[in-house]
């Protein structure tokens, strides 16, 4: 979950820094952009931004003192953080599978051994994978 979150954390800051460098007519308009491109946003990455206001002269020069400027154009500062708490919950929630059984009583069989038993499990999947192979390259099998 680590490698995944800095990869996620990394694409998020390109993310952000393309949102960064664009120019927004009003407020709303750099809001919505911004909550837009944050939906899919993992729920382990935490973003911090601001809204801020640049005032834009249509004419290219230092404008004089008493001119007010044409517009305002809006840009969207934001950064990216990790919630360590929120991806320790993810990778629990990741780490977790059921294993199903039809021994009803839990003095019988305790869970640890429940776990045992579906871990070897896979051994002996393998072999039955070597076993038909073998089988259909026409090799006896002497077991």
């Amino acid at each position: 979950m680590t490698k995944r979150a800095q990869r996620d954390r990394d694409h998020w800051e390109r993310q952000l820094w393309h949102l960064r460098n664009q120019s927004f007519a009003c407020q709303a308009d750099a809001e919505a952009e911004q909550q837009r491109q944050l939906k899919t946003l993992p729920v382990w990455l935490r973003v911090a931004s601001t809204l801020s206001s640049l005032p834009h002269y249509a004419r290219k020069g230092r404008p004089s003192k008493d001119r007010p400027p044409d517009r305002e154009i809006w840009h969207v500062q934001a950064q990216v953080s990790r919630d360590e708490e929120e991806l320790e919950r993810a990778a629990h929630r990741q780490a977790r599978f059921l294993v199903a059984t039809n021994v009803l009583e839990a003095t019988a069989l305790p869970d640890q051994q429940v776990i045992d038993r579906y871990k070897a499990q896979s051994g002996v999947e393998v072999d039955c994978t070597q076993m038909t192979s073998f089988v259909g390259r026409g090799m006896p099998i002497s077991r």
